[in-house]
């Protein structure tokens, strides 16, 4: 059986073999222009990389992962395959709300429409890389 650990922002998998993790990876990783361009024979693949953005982690050192907004993807995939899983939610509530934190950050204007269609949906993944935001003054 599998057995999900959700955590606040990454739920870990347990007991999942290649077949099933190569499954998740394919369901929640998403193509760039090249991997787009390599489908459709135009430019030949680059070496080592095929143009997906993976959000499936599998570290050597711990267990495979992927960002918590996606698990309604993995648990969709696995419900379609009866693929036998649980879960343990060990998800922490914050002691503030969001607009406690968001009141330091300076968003711009496709970045605040992001976050309002995130809280509109009541999940999501904001793919964003460090220091992406500016602390207001």
């Amino acid at each position: 059986m599998i057995v999900l650990e959700i955590h606040n922002n990454s739920t870990n998998v347990y007991g999942a073999d290649h077949f099933v993790l190569n499954l998740i990876d394919r369901e929640i990783r998403y193509p760039t222009q090249t991997a787009l361009a390599i489908e459709q024979g135009f430019t030949p693949p680059d070496q080592g990389w095929d143009g997906w953005i993976r959000l499936l982690r599998t570290p050597k050192t711990s267990p495979p992962h992927f960002p918590t907004g996606l698990l309604y993807k993995v648990i969709g995939i696995l419900r379609h395959l009866h693929i036998p899983h649980q879960t343990l939610d060990k998800r922490a509530r914050p002691e503030f709300g969001f607009s406690e934190f968001a009141r330091n950050l300076r968003l711009r204007d496709y970045q605040q429409t992001a976050v309002a269609e995130a809280l509109r949906a009541g999940r999501g993944v904001l793919d964003m890389p460090p220091r992406c935001h500016t602390p207001s003054d």
